[in-house]
């Protein structure tokens, strides 16, 4: 475990946490509900240094539990045996200054072969998914067998 859920850590000086989060294409990004109940979705997203960023519709759920608690859960998914489990604690919100996802070339290029196989453009992609959210890490809780 590393942070202490308050100030954000520096995830680049945790090699195994940086490898997994930059092979994933998929994290699971859980928000909570104005009625206090964890909500979890499946989300695209990059690594830019200490930080994530997804993009989201600007009609999700989610944007609307971040406006009253900013507070979030983000987790990898593992491998099929339950090893290198990651989960991250942070803070959570709409980011005015990011590019839109069209612009944003190291996440095309993550995302360009998902874009094109689910029928989207990055364009069309973009305007669908026209909202950057902003992860800042408070907290790494991680696992992965010593062998």
């Amino acid at each position: 475990m590393v942070g202490d859920g308050g100030a954000p850590i520096e995830v680049t000086a945790l090699d195994h946490i940086v490898s997994l989060l930059d092979g994933e294409l998929v994290g699971w990004f859980t928000t909570v509900t104005p009625n206090g109940r964890p909500q979890s979705s499946a989300v695209w997203f990059l690594r830019e240094g200490d930080t994530l960023l997804m993009y989201s519709s600007d009609q999700a759920t989610r944007l609307r539990n971040l406006a009253v608690n900013d507070r979030i859960a983000f987790n990898l998914r593992g491998d099929a045996r339950g090893d290198a489990i990651v989960t991250l604690e942070g803070v959570a919100g709409v980011d005015e200054h990011a590019p839109p996802a069209a612009a944003n070339e190291p996440y095309l290029a993550k995302y360009a072969g998902e874009i094109a196989r689910l029928g989207w453009t990055p364009d069309s992609f973009a305007e669908d998914f026209s909202t950057a959210v902003r992860i800042r890490i408070t907290r790494v809780r991680s696992w992965r067998p010593s062998v």
